[in-house]
């Protein structure tokens, strides 16, 4: 992957620190998650943009913007857009990685 957005969790349990982390690559629309013991699970949270052919923005010749957004209830999404020559194209999200998946904050 050349470009993830991702987010670290970090926390303390019974004396240990421990991290967590979630990662996306709006390139290949995958999503990364690292727990803290070491074990990961990758995700298709959106296609990946350079099998699209219809889009209207080609790829080398753009920018790729990414989005991260934490929901109310603590859940996390992920977003991207394409934009070249002043053209924006349309934001797509991935569905809500529940809060399930996500280590408690406190």
């Amino acid at each position: 992957e050349a470009f993830l957005l991702g987010v670290e969790f970090l926390s303390c349990w019974n004396g240990q620190g421990e991290v967590f982390t979630v990662c996306f690559s709006p390139v290949s629309g995958r999503i990364f998650l690292r727990f803290p013991g070491g074990e990961g699970m990758v995700a298709v949270g959106l296609p990946d943009i350079t099998a699209d052919a219809t889009e209207d923005v080609p790829l080398e010749n753009g920018i790729m913007e990414a989005f991260m957004f934490f929901s109310a209830c603590g859940g996390i999404s992920f977003g991207r857009r394409r934009v070249a020559g002043g053209k924006k194209g349309h934001v797509e999200w991935c569905g809500e990685l529940p809060p399930e998946f996500l280590p408690p904050l406190s």
